[in-house]
């Protein structure tokens, strides 16, 4: 063998594609099913919901698009807690290890499909993905949640999704088998790699919000290529909705004379108004 073969292969720069007996493979796959997830699930609210609100076949492309960035960009800060177990452990050759990794993509699955049907019928009830009315939900459950055992069938729901869940997860782990037997990297690597995630997740909160892209002229549009999540927790931040959107509205005036007129026959009227009237 020549001196060229032999110092050559060496000093070609090393690939930095993720393939399946890369460490970052289980990172990569559930990326991939969160955003498999959420594309399904907007394109059934599109098909559902989408044309009631006036929104066309025509703005669909360009609907999954925004979706697809949104749903990426939110993906980065959803994965940290997988980047950080596969930085501390990223063969899975413990038992301990493989029985924390199998439990947590478990929940995952069933968090992120618990979530998704939840988007469903909220859109349904409130022609929107998460707002201030969600966060409200979650804070104050026991107001809502007998009504929402009522009205949606929660424990079948979550059987079948506990079932799929357990399913998928059986099927990523077998994908994840291989890496067992490959090389541990260097911790500088693995930890270069928890500081890029983490700074991209930075960037990302830094400088996009849930409002970011929302380029079409049409509203129900715009919530069709939001990211549920997304929305949740920028309600959560801000504690504001865009009431006018939501709820109907009048002019003041007119609304305080119609509620007088009601309230007259019972002897009710109004005391301490804006403005001394």
């Amino acid at each position: 063998m020549s001196l060229a073969g032999s110092v050559l292969p060496h000093a070609l720069p090393r690939s930095t594609t993720v393939g399946p007996h890369d460490w970052r493979w289980p990172l990569l796959s559930l990326t991939a099913v969160y955003l498999a997830l959420s594309g399904l699930l907007r394109l059934l609210l599109f098909l559902r919901f989408g044309h009631g609100d006036g929104v066309g076949y025509g703005l669909l492309p360009a609907i999954l698009g925004v979706g697809l960035v949104n749903d990426a960009l939110q993906a980065i800060s959803l994965t940290l807690p997988l980047s950080l177990f596969l930085v501390l452990s990223p063969r899975q050759d413990s038992r301990l290890a493989r029985r924390l990794l199998a439990g947590g993509l478990w929940l995952t699955l069933l968090s992120l499909l618990f979530v998704a049907a939840s988007e469903y019928f909220f859109f349904e009830e409130f022609d929107s993905r998460f707002n201030l009315v969600a966060v409200d939900y979650l804070i104050y459950p026991t107001e809502v949640i007998g009504d929402i055992r009522d009205e949606y069938p929660v424990v079948p729901l979550l059987t079948v999704f506990a079932l799929l869940s357990a399913l998928g997860t059986a099927l990523l782990l077998r994908g994840f088998a291989s890496l067992r037997t490959q090389p541990v990297p260097p911790w500088s690597r693995r930890l270069s790699w928890l500081g890029l995630h983490l700074a991209l997740a930075s960037l990302v909160l830094a400088l996009w919000t849930a409002q970011t892209l929302t380029p079409f002229a049409n509203r129900a549009a715009n919530e069709l290529g939001a990211n549920g999540p997304a929305r949740f927790f920028a309600a959560f931040r801000n504690n504001h909705i865009d009431y006018p959107v939501f709820y109907r509205t009048g002019e003041p005036a007119a609304l305080r004379q119609r509620l007088g007129a009601d309230l007259a026959p019972g002897g009710g009227q109004f005391v301490n108004l804006p403005g001394g009237d």
